[in-house]
């Protein structure tokens, strides 16, 4: 049996181990079903979680928030969208060590590609590993972006590293004059946001565990659980090789 794991902080909330099973739930799948078991690997330090995941015979993790820049150094080997955005989200034993990846950039862009919401002004909130996939992934397909964080240091690393803008955090009101697409990667809520008139923007929140935008006005809110699903499905296909069962993951994730 082969074992995965969910790495991570405080992710006892995780949905992923339901998803990896609610993806088997077909004909096609189920025959490989038993082959593998995934667990959550829950821990204050990505040392010890890796040192658990390592010694104790896994084959592939998903990597969350906070570690998804810090287990850089652990990878050997980088696909193209790692490399890109600086942040990796799932990793997979290799003969010479472990290969990261990123599956965030489909979780991001996906759910713009179902609406046919072309390249626009977007303003990205955060600099962590989400907002790194966004970003990167948004300005290959030609969106013009504004970055913004409350550590304005990183915002501006950000905005010098991919070639697009940034702003204080305390501008937030101002840019949706302009600005029609936000993509919220971070899990507090910003005050500046109460004077934000966002009824023609259409919002993104990465966090759906405990959304801090769900319920604000705007032309369209889509959930954390669509970028969930879909940064989900391109990571089931890289750890057994075979095509999920997207409806059933989509129908968990919006029964949550």
């Amino acid at each position: 049996m082969k074992k995965l794991a969910l790495i991570g902080k405080s992710i006892s909330h995780s949905l992923s181990p339901e998803l990896f099973k609610v993806a088997y739930n077909s004909p096609v799948t189920n025959r490989v079903s038993n082959e593998y078991i995934y667990s959550l690997l829950d821990y204050s330090t990505l040392k010890e979680a890796m040192a658990v995941f390592l010694s104790q015979n896994y084959y592939g993790a998903n990597i969350t928030s906070p570690y998804k820049e810090e287990v850089f150094s652990y990878c050997t080997e980088l696909d193209k969208t790692a490399s890109e955005s600086g942040a990796v989200n799932l990793i997979l034993k290799q003969k010479n060590g472990l290969k990261g990846y990123n599956t965030d950039c489909k979780g991001v862009y996906t759910p713009l590609i179902i609406r046919e919401i072309k390249p626009c002004d977007v303003v990205v909130v955060g600099a962590g590993g989400a907002a790194r996939a966004a970003i990167s992934t948004l300005k290959k397909a030609g969106y013009n972006i504004t970055v913004v964080n409350r550590t304005i240091v990183k915002a501006q690393w950000l905005a010098e590293k991919y070639s697009t803008d940034w702003a204080p955090i305390d501008h937030l009101p101002q840019l949706f004059k302009s600005n029609k697409l936000l993509i919220y990667t971070i899990s507090t809520y910003i005050s500046s946001l109460e004077e934000a008139n966002l009824k023609d923007v259409i919002l993104l929140e990465a966090n759906y565990k405990t959304p801090s935008l769900k319920h604000k006005s705007c032309k369209e809110y889509i959930p954390g659980t669509e970028w969930l699903v879909y940064q989900a499905i391109p990571s089931f296909k890289l750890f057994t090789g075979i095509e999920p069962n997207v409806h059933a993951m989509l129908k968990m994730a919006n029964n949550h």
